[in-house]
């Protein structure tokens, strides 16, 4: 058994070494056979055979003179633009339009930011704007007619008050004055000269006439009615209404009393001093009416005359240039600062800038953002190649020249572009350039990130 097993052993063996020894003949036969004369490898024809109908061999060439494959290169695909929108100013995100993925057109709005403070505040921006308008238009038309017209009658009366203080008093106030002082002096001497015979006598006839017709009206009852209130077979009479005429009876009994008592009575000291009074005030109105007017009185009208006049000119030309000036320049400034909070509510609203895609959500609706703090990474729809190229390289590409591109997403497929630019500086740290190729990707095939080969034309 052991022998058997040895003899297979030995049996590889030999083949193996058989095969070596064909492998290094075969190895060694091309430099023989190239070694070999032409006609030794491929024997003439017959002599009858014409020269040109023999085989050539194509010429010899050098290394140096066969042409190079063209250089291909290794990159990826790139949006054109990638962007990150953020918010300006402190604020409150609202709401945001679109999700991962979604194709998002130029100018459409994808951020939203609470605006309502911003709002108010636009709103008393307007306001102030139209104030301001109205206060300028009001300085450009002028005073009215009324207020006009009631500065030209506070002028006449103001020179009408200072004409009568220079002219003097007129005869008929003066007249008037005298009579009035007549009359308080009369009142005056009668009232200290007491009550005259007739006046008296006339009171106390009165009062005997009361008396009289007090007596008559209780006989009269006592015969119609008898003490105990009898009838007479025409009316009865109660005992309220006989109550009633005796207390009228003696009222007009005592009134008459009183009359002649206030007549014979003497002048009271408080009805002296007022009529006193009233004579003293006749008599200082009567002496100012009679004297020549005063200066300081003259030119208190006349200043008054002078403040009536200004008030006029200035009804009429009531504002200044400085004052048009001032009005104009704060409808300026009103409208700039309308202007500034309309400008800056665009801020809260953010725009897409290009036809593109939303690449990353950086925070949702309802969160506070910082100046500065990116809310979404927005890339174009327009893709493009881009490659490194060494500076062994750099002289075999240039601008405009054609490539193919092939995406292992795509196996078996190419798309055409070419050299759109390269980069005019090396990284420092590669020390290698950038190439940016456009692509034809009508079908919308390339996505960004994706490996790219890049083949030169």
């Amino acid at each position: 058994m052991k022998n058997t097993k040895w003899l297979s052993y030995s049996g590889v063996w030999q083949k193996a070494l058989i095969c070596l020894l064909v492998a290094g003949i075969v190895l060694a036969a091309p430099g023989r056979l190239l070694a070999r004369p032409y006609e030794e490898v491929h024997p003439l024809p017959a002599a009858g055979l014409a020269a040109q109908e023999m085989p050539l061999l194509p010429p010899a060439t050098n290394a140096a003179e066969q042409v190079a494959p063209p250089p291909s290169f290794t990159g990826d695909i790139r949006a054109k633009e990638r962007i990150m929108l953020a918010s300006k100013a402190p604020a409150r995100i609202k709401q945001v339009r679109g999700e991962v993925g979604d194709l998002v057109k130029g100018g459409d709005l994808l951020i939203e930011l609470d605006h309502d403070v911003l709002d108010a505040q636009i709103k008393q921006g307007e306001a102030a704007l139209s104030l301001a308008e109205a206060q300028l238009s009001k300085l450009l038309s002028g005073s009215r007619k009324e207020q006009i017209a009631i500065a030209e009658a506070n002028l006449a009366s103001a020179q009408a008050d200072l004409d009568l203080l220079l002219v003097g008093s007129r005869k008929e106030q003066i007249d008037a004055a005298r009579s009035a002082l007549k009359a308080a002096q009369a009142q005056l001497d009668l009232l200290l000269a007491g009550p005259s015979e007739e006046v008296r006598a006339v009171a106390e006839a009165q009062v005997k006439l009361a008396e009289t017709q007090e007596v008559l009206r209780t006989k009269v009852q006592e015969a119609n009615l008898g003490t105990k209130g009898i009838t007479t077979g025409l009316q009865p009479y109660s005992a309220e209404m006989i109550m009633f005429q005796d207390v009228v009876g003696q009222l007009s009994v005592e009134l008459a009393r009183a009359q002649l008592r206030a007549v014979t009575a003497p002048a009271r000291p408080q009805q002296v001093a007022q009529l006193e009074a009233n004579v003293e005030a006749s008599k200082t109105q009567v002496d100012l009416l009679g004297l020549p007017p005063r200066s300081p009185e003259v030119e208190k009208k006349k200043a008054a005359v002078e403040i009536a006049r200004q008030q006029l000119e200035l009804a009429k030309s009531p504002n200044t240039e400085n004052d048009l000036a001032a009005a104009a320049a704060a409808v300026l400034q009103a409208q700039a600062a309308f202007q500034a909070l309309k400008t800056g509510r665009e801020d809260f609203l953010l725009t897409a800038p290009f036809d593109g895609f939303v690449a990353v959500k950086h925070t949702s609706a309802g969160a506070l953002v910082m100046p500065g703090e990116p809310i979404v990474t927005f890339i174009s729809s327009d893709v493009e190649a881009v490659f490194t190229l060494g500076e062994a390289d750099y002289a075999r590409v240039r601008s405009g020249q054609g490539v193919t591109v092939t995406l292992p997403a795509y196996p078996g497929q190419s798309f055409t572009g070419s050299v759109r630019a390269i980069s005019p500086q090396a990284d420092p740290a590669t020390r290698r350039f950038n190439v940016y190729v456009t692509v034809s990707d009508r079908e919308g095939k390339f996505r960004p990130g994706m490996f790219a080969s890049v083949a030169i034309s």
